[in-house]
């Protein structure tokens, strides 16, 4: 056998190896890929199932959201009612202490009203059985010039006091209504046999001076005219000595 032979037998066989070793790497590599796609793919089916499970749990999380944000809502729906009711509430603590103070002001009048109840009581000494004082026909300053007309004139005419114009006339006869005439005159002199009204005497403070007295006095005077007794008017502010009194009136009579 030739070198050349030989050589080429070893190239063949070389070949014939390489052949072979390069389809058992082939073969080799084939079953590797193959095994590194089925993982892969396992993998991917894997990923897949845990992506539909993070699916599921985002819709979870979503519906959790979207109660958490009604829950949320609601709680501030209920937080807005419950500052409402605060002001209420506030407003009817507000009203409670303004009328327990009114109330409390009220008892303290009414304390003072019993109190001063019974200090008036105490002073003009009522009982239960008489709360009320029978009231004077003439004051002090009227009392001190009907005696002075008493001194002066009661040998000659009887003196009365207090004298209803109803009981001098009567409506028919002076033109004016019933009531007109519920005015009563200071003082008067009568006839002692006949008790005809000779003159009527009225004593004058400043109260006349109002414009219902001024008003009252007119009327009064015109009445008086009409059915012809003359009136004497006397003011307070003057001295009024029994004297002057007695002159006074004297003169008025004397001359009708």
């Amino acid at each position: 056998m030739s070198i050349l032979s030989i050589i080429l037998i070893y190239g063949i066989i070389l070949e014939t190896i390489a052949i072979i070793t390069l389809s058992i790497i082939l073969t080799i590599t084939k079953k590797n890929t193959k095994k590194n796609i089925n993982t892969t793919n396992n993998k991917i089916n894997v990923l897949k199932n845990q992506n539909i499970g993070l699916k599921k749990e985002i819709n979870k999380l979503e519906i959790k959201n979207f109660n958490l944000n009604s829950a949320i809502e609601t709680i501030t729906g209920l937080k807005k009612e419950n500052q409402e009711l605060q002001n209420k509430l506030n407003s009817s603590e507000k009203k409670s202490k303004d009328i327990l103070s009114a109330n409390i002001k009220i008892q303290n009048q009414l304390k003072l009203a019993k109190q001063e109840n019974l200090n008036l009581q105490a002073k003009y000494k009522l009982t239960n059985e008489s709360l009320y004082q029978p009231k004077k026909l003439l004051t002090d300053f009227e009392n001190k010039f009907y005696k002075k007309l008493c001194n002066a004139f009661e040998e000659e005419y009887k003196v009365q006091c207090q004298i209803g114009l109803a009981t001098l006339t009567n409506p028919e006869e002076v033109g004016c209504h019933i009531n007109d005439l519920h005015k009563y005159i200071d003082f008067g002199l009568f006839d002692k046999v006949t008790n005809k009204p000779i003159v009527m005497i009225e004593l004058n403070d400043k109260t006349h001076e109002l414009p219902y007295r001024f008003e009252r006095d007119i009327f009064v005077r015109n009445v008086l005219e009409k059915i012809n007794i003359p009136l004497v008017t006397f003011y307070s502010k003057y001295e009024n000595t029994e004297e002057y009194i007695k002159e006074h009136i004297l003169q008025r009579i004397n001359k009708e």
